[in-house]
């Protein structure tokens, strides 16, 4: 049997676009942490670090829908640019006003700016959308992407934490969030073949992807899902900092992803035979009864192999979830579509992670993984309660609604 991977990677354009699409994104696995460590390190307060963190994260949210309509209407190449341009100056301006003590509430404004941070993924999978025209390999294609999402998650995490341990989170944030971002999203944008047709109608000739049946639901399971991740994030990081090692949060984070990356491979391969919302009701219910490991361990290596079990549940759950994504929405709202399940992601991240940073001044690290625990029974309850809502549309994608045993 031919491998899938290379299979997909043939196709002209392909790894280049993916390639640089993996060096765009080593961003997003940083920026998080990287203003947890950064407000942390010079206020000393976890609770503030994770509402400045949850702004940038919720700016993201509202923003990134907006933008993608317009990616959608007039490209890539036209939008994108710009709110990348965005982005840089508030991450700048934040490290600006952290190091020189501004008044606090300067940090929330920098961090509106840090919100438009450009929707890597959801660029990189509508070109394989685009390359890949009749489908075939198409969710192989999104479970590569989100083994590279995880790829970026295994490397981002340590090696921020370790940059800011050796030198300090200012240059972690300049260097890699910044840097890297700027060049993965040039080496991307230059790549005009790739880049799907611009649809060139007004604002109002495409209705919201949010208003397709079943995209509301989906942005609220994945919201849940993101709260999985904002509080493991926030609370993993202070129980490193009590420890008096900051940078074993990274080594956690990296085992959370290197699950999910092992994951991500397997499902790309055997290609499970469920309908996509069955297929997310199950990784939803895995997910939220191995969060509960993070809660019970004691000891740094045990909260390691917490965290590598628990992370063989994302991948799949998540790839199941963009499929979904793609067999909802019409062509002309595919950016849009993907870009709100991130959304719904972000927003769970936002909320989860003030809440986490606040339960951590008030009750220590090991208490406030409940915060995750909670988002995970949530994601695993809401989704079973949604399943007749998530249904494919055959006619939004002609040819490639899956049957319901699919």
């Amino acid at each position: 049997m031919p491998n899938p991977y290379a299979t997909i990677l043939r196709t002209p354009g392909a790894w280049e676009f993916s390639g640089a699409g993996l060096i765009a994104r080593l961003p997003i696995s940083m920026i998080g942490i990287g203003i947890v460590l950064l407000i942390g390190e010079q206020t000393g307060s976890y609770g503030l670090a994770g509402a400045v963190s949850a702004t940038c994260a919720l700016a993201e949210a509202f923003v990134s829908p907006q933008v993608a309509r317009l990616v959608d209407r007039l490209g890539q190449w036209r939008v994108v640019p710009v709110q990348l341009a965005v982005h840089v100056v508030g991450m700048v301006l934040l490290v600006v006003l952290v190091q020189g003590d501004a008044p606090q509430w300067t940090f929330f404004v920098a961090a509106i700016l840090t919100g438009f941070l450009p929707n890597v993924g959801a660029l990189v999978r509508a070109r394989w959308r685009y390359v890949l025209p009749d489908g075939a390999g198409l969710r192989t294609a999104f479970s590569l992407e989100s083994v590279l999402d995880e790829v970026v998650f295994v490397l981002g995490p340590p090696l921020v934490t370790v940059v800011a341990a050796t030198w300090s989170p200012a240059i972690a944030i300049l260097t890699l969030v910044v840097g890297v971002g700027i060049v993965g999203a040039v080496l991307l944008l230059v790549q005009r073949r790739t880049e799907p047709p611009a649809s060139g109608g007004a604002r109002g000739d495409v209705a919201s992807a949010l208003r397709v049946r079943g995209m509301f639901e989906l942005l609220v399971v994945l919201a849940f899902l993101g709260g999985i991740f904002g509080a493991v994030e926030v609370v993993t990081v202070a129980w490193a900092d009590e420890a008096g090692h900051p940078a074993r949060a990274g080594v956690v984070l990296a085992c959370y992803a290197t699950g999910s990356l092992v994951a991500g491979l397997t499902y790309g391969i055997v290609r499970p035979r469920l309908a996509l919302r069955r297929q997310l009701l199950v990784g939803c219910s895995v997910m939220s009864v191995c969060v509960v490991g993070f809660a019970v361990a004691t000891s740094a290596i045990g909260l390691c192999l917490v965290a590598l079990v628990a992370g063989l549940s994302i991948a799949p759950t998540l790839v199941a979830s963009f499929a979904l994504v793609e067999e909802l929405v019409a062509n002309e709202q595919l950016t849009e579509g993907l870009t709100y399940l991130t959304t719904g992601l972000v927003i769970g991240i936002a909320v989860a992670a003030p809440i986490a940073g606040r339960a951590v001044d008030a009750y220590g690290p090991h208490r406030a993984y409940l915060v995750a625990v909670a988002c995970g029974f949530l994601a695993a309850a809401s989704v079973a309660l949604l399943q007749g809502r998530l249904t494919p549309n055959a006619s939004a994608w002609p040819g490639h609604a899956a049957p319901d045993g699919a």
